[in-house]
């Protein structure tokens, strides 16, 4: 697309924007667009922003450019699943049908002739859209096409309480209500035909289809009367003849940055073989692959964007896809192990004037022999993998938990010998971190993880590390917070003191320690590597940390 014409898009989307909005007024500058700045007006951006022009082409390879071994039926679910329903990998070439979503009303589906490519998911909604697809492995009795006409709902920025029953259903079973309710802060409502008909007067033809077709799922999605049927007709248009991109072939490798080669070959739009070859040696080997991360983007202006899910893909229509074996988390504290503080201390700042921890008398384990007062230690900081966010500043607070699960013992034991160890850097330990609350064993360890667990752990230690993580039996909706948890709330630990955690970044936890005069913390230690920071908000991941500072 011309720069000129994205552009105009912007400035149609922000118009748009401003009619959902700011509602009256909207509709009075709308009509008045020729007299009014497109520039003053608040901008809507997609809700899933990734196209081409985000696919790496570096070591990227041809169709024939990998001697290509596949096994004759699909084997990705041979591996070892993660909670996120994504896949451990392993040497090898793995493929699956996937299920996968229409991410781009008003354009053409797949077609044979045209080449697609990796590139990461992005945008505005991309927590969202990422919960949807990974919440629903897990929730098999719910239909694809139910979560098609949730995602279709999102990239046409509908309102949530107007959508119909089912579509309502879905989202409460895959998304939270503070993920509902930042998405109806873009919600637009539906443009009529002669408002909408000036904005377009001079977009390209191809942008024209995607805002009718926007528009129109925002009126059919609250319609009682509209079929699924109806709603792929104007999402999904029928694909034309013209020749596919001569650059990118059908079955190009796009060479992903965690150490594999993925391609892509798109039977519908809702189904997707996913091929996957991980090289011998690979940094990649124990990584995860989720699938949710992943889109299938057209070298074509015009196509289909394939969202890719770890949901298998079933011509047995009748037949309900069965879920994959969940191994159990590692360290399985969640927010239901949480101390909850007296909320009237929410960003209370104790009288003491705040000291270093460091100042503290040490104890052999790493930890702090606590006294009266304020005490604050910028920790090296290890979030706990689960497919989520890393910690970031702002949003939802965290709260204090002790570990708990099958590996709770040698995650704890790496926190704290690490202490004792600094020559050994922040990010090998969290390369064994990883290994260890992903289950694998010794033998699967990178060479990097192996090293660093022969200083860190005993040999009984290691060899506890065999046994495997068990498979889950109960994968209930995980544990959702009704009463707002704010950044900065501080936790009540049952050794008598107060404690807070501010992320500062993917590698830093700024820990605070508050311990009042005549409290029975003082006197007592502070072991970081008994704490796991828990955020309240389901997206953010979990964060154990140690007594070392960061570098």
């Amino acid at each position: 697309m011309k720069k000129s014409a994205i552009l105009v898009l912007a400035f149609v989307l922000a118009c748009m924007g401003s009619f959902g909005q700011l509602q009256g007024l909207g509709k009075k500058l709308l009509d008045k667009a020729t007299t009014v700045s497109f520039s003053s007006l608040l901008k809507t951006p997609d809700a899933i922003t990734t196209s081409f022009k985000d696919v790496n082409h570096t070591n990227s390879l041809g169709p024939d450019g990998i001697k290509t071994n596949f096994p004759s039926q699909p084997n990705m679910n041979q591996l070892q699943r993660t909670p996120n329903g994504g896949y451990i990998l392993k040497e090898g070439f793995y493929y699956y049908q996937a299920q996968s979503y229409c991410l781009k009303a008003g354009t053409q589906g797949p077609s044979k002739g045209f080449g697609y490519m990796y590139a990461p998911t992005k945008g505005l909604a991309e927590e969202q859209v990422l919960s949807i697809v990974r919440n629903s492995v897990n929730r098999p009795e719910i239909p694809q096409k139910d979560i098609q006409l949730l995602l279709w709902a999102i990239i046409a920025h509908a309102k949530f309480e107007d959508l119909q029953p089912k579509v309502k259903a879905t989202a409460a079973q895959l998304l939270t209500p503070a993920q509902l309710a930042q998405l109806n802060r873009t919600a637009l409502d539906f443009v009529p035909e002669q408002t909408l008909a000036k904005a377009k007067a001079s977009v390209p033809k191809e942008v024209k289809m995607i805002l009718d077709a926007e528009n129109q799922l925002r009126q059919m999605l609250t319609s009682a009367t509209s079929s699924y049927a109806d709603m792929e007709r104007v999402a999904v248009l029928a694909a034309d003849n013209v020749l596919g991109n001569e650059e990118t072939k059908p079955g190009t490798w796009t060479w992903h940055p965690t150490g594999y080669y993925i391609r892509f070959f798109p039977v519908v739009y809702y189904q997707t073989r996913v091929e996957v070859y991980v090289p011998n040696g690979s940094a990649a080997v124990g990584k995860e692959f989720d699938p949710a991360m992943h889109i299938a983007a057209p070298a074509l202006t015009g196509r289909q964007r394939l969202l890719m899910s770890a949901r298998g893909y079933s011509d047995g229509s009748t037949q309900t896809p069965v879920p994959p074996a969940t191994l159990a988390e590692a360290i399985t504290t969640s927010l239901p192990n949480a101390k909850w503080g007296d909320p009237a201390k929410d960003n209370f700042v104790p009288r003491e004037a705040v000291r270093s921890m460091l100042t503290l008398q040490r104890t052999p384990n790493g930890g702090f022999v606590l006294e009266h007062g304020y005490y604050e230690f910028a920790a090296q900081s290890f979030p706990i993998k689960a497919g989520r966010q890393v910690a970031s500043p702002g949003g939802a607070g965290y709260l204090y938990a002790p570990p708990k699960g099958p590996r709770e013992d040698a995650v704890m034991t790496v926190l704290r010998n690490s202490v004792n160890r600094p020559e050994i850097p922040q990010a090998q330990i969290q390369e064994l971190i990883d290994a260890l609350v992903r289950g694998l064993t010794p033998a699967e360890f990178t060479p990097t993880a192996r090293a660093v667990a022969a200083k860190l752990l005993t040999a009984r230690q290691q060899d506890a590390l065999n046994t495997p993580l068990p498979v889950l039996t109960d994968t209930t909706t995980a544990f959702r917070i009704t009463t707002p948890v704010p950044e900065g709330r501080w936790s009540t630990h049952p050794d008598g003191y107060f404690v807070r955690y501010k992320p500062v970044d993917a590698r830093t936890l700024l820990v605070q320690i508050w311990v009042p005069q005549g409290a029975p913390g003082a006197g007592k230690e502070f072991d970081p590597a008994t704490h796991v920071a828990v955020p309240a908000h389901v997206s953010r991941d979990r964060i154990m940390f140690a007594g070392r500072q960061r570098q």
